[in-house]
């Protein structure tokens, strides 16, 4: 599990490699609800490769394909926690498809 946001810190991202596309994300969720702690439970990794026969080498690129995040939300939110997933969820969609588990911090 990765601590990828702390309220109160700015994004602290554990994982150098794919610093970019994590911070979308979490940009995202802090807009929609107040959140104090977004930790990633695991990613999926996409690959593209293109071979020809003009190249000898093969090149190919890396994309995160789907994450799956636990979010504890501030104790004082007013909604549900499936109305916070389904609003994360809906939010992440459009960037990189997105399942979250969401509690409530008490």
């Amino acid at each position: 599990m990765y601590h990828i946001y702390k309220k109160g810190n700015e994004i602290n991202l554990l994982i150098e490699s794919f610093k970019s596309q994590k911070e979308k994300p979490v940009a995202l969720i802090l807009k929609t609800v107040p959140v104090e702690k977004i930790y990633m439970l695991g990613s999926s990794l996409w690959q593209q490769r293109t071979e020809s026969i003009f190249m000898t080498d093969a090149p190919g690129c890396c994309n995160a394909g789907h994450y799956w995040l636990l979010a504890l939300v501030d104790e004082n939110c007013d909604h549900s926690d499936n109305y916070v997933q389904d609003k994360i969820e809906n939010t992440c969609q459009h960037f990189i498809p997105v399942t979250v588990f969401v509690l409530h911090t008490s």
